[in-house]
C-alpha cells in the first residue's frame, strides 16, 4: 500500500447510484484498500437529503438510473454547484458516445464499473494518487494522454 501522503487529501466521497449494492460494493472496496474516505450515497434527487450531506471531496455518479440519469445530474452539478468539485462517471457502459458527451458535460474521468472489488480498491486508489488542485488541467491533461478511462 502506498504512503498515506502520497494520496489527495480527499476524505469524502459521494456516490450517486441507484443500485444499493454499490453502495456495499463501493465501501468493501474502501476498505479493502486502507484509505481514510467517508462514503455517503444518494439514490435520487432528494433535495432534502442532499442539502444535509457534508461537500463531498469527489463525486462518483452513475449514468443507467431511472427518472435523472447521470447526464442531468452532471449538468445540475456543473451548473448549481459553484466550486469545481472533481466528478467521475461510474457506469456499467463503454459506449464511446456516452463517454464522450460524459466529457463535453465537465466530467472530469470515467470509469467502467469494475467486476471485482479488488479492482475498484485499485482504481480508487489511482484516482486519489492523482493531482486534484485543479481538476480541469488534470483532465485535460490525461485526456490528451489517454488516461482517462479506467475500464477494469
Amino acid at each position: 500500500m502506498q504512503n498515506a501522503n502520497s494520496y489527495s487529501k480527499a476524505t469524502h466521497v459521494l456516490l450517486i447510484d441507484d443500485d444499493e449494492d454499490e453502495r456495499d460494493i463501493f465501501e468493501l472496496a474502501i476498505a479493502q484498500s486502507n484509505l481514510p474516505i467517508e462514503l455517503d450515497h444518494v439514490t435520487t434527487c432528494d433535495k432534502e437529503k442532499l442539502s444535509s450531506l457534508k461537500k463531498p471531496d469527489f463525486i462518483f455518479l452513475d449514468i443507467n438510473m431511472p427518472v435523472y440519469d447521470g447526464f442531468v445530474w452532471l449538468k445540475g452539478i456543473r451548473e448549481k454547484v459553484a466550486e469545481r468539485i472533481p466528478v467521475i462517471m461510474y457506469s456499467t457502459t463503454r459506449n464511446p458516445e456516452k463517454i464522450e458527451k460524459a466529457y463535453k458535460m465537465g466530467a472530469n474521468l470515467f470509469v467502467s464499473k469494475p467486476e471485482t472489488t479488488a479492482s475498484l480498491s485499485n482504481i480508487l486508489c489511482k484516482i486519489l494518487r492523482m493531482n486534484w488542485e485543479n481538476p480541469t488541467k488534470l483532465t485535460q491533461e490525461s485526456y490528451a494522454n489517454d488516461k482517462l478511462h479506467y475500464v477494469a
